[in-house]
């Protein structure tokens, strides 16, 4: 439990080697958050079935203005 408590913005979460890195985290410890244009809400419920904090926020990460809102707001 590496990650135990420390917090980890995943972008391009919803699939692929985002999904994977997000599994990861997770085994870790960490606090995730999935950050994807594509509803990842399915795959938020997964990852919380391990016991650990996964939340999923609609993240544009080429708009500033929506990358420093997922920051600020973690």
């Amino acid at each position: 439990m590496k990650l135990r408590d420390k917090v980890a913005i995943i972008t391009g979460a919803q699939r692929g080697i985002g999904f994977a890195i997000a599994e990861q985290f997770v085994d870790e410890g960490a606090y995730v958050v999935l950050a994807d244009i594509n509803n990842a809400e399915k795959e938020a419920a997964i990852l919380r079935k391990s016991g650990c904090s996964v939340i999923y926020v609609e993240t544009d990460i080429r708009d500033n203005a929506q990358v420093e809102a997922l920051v600020q707001n973690r």
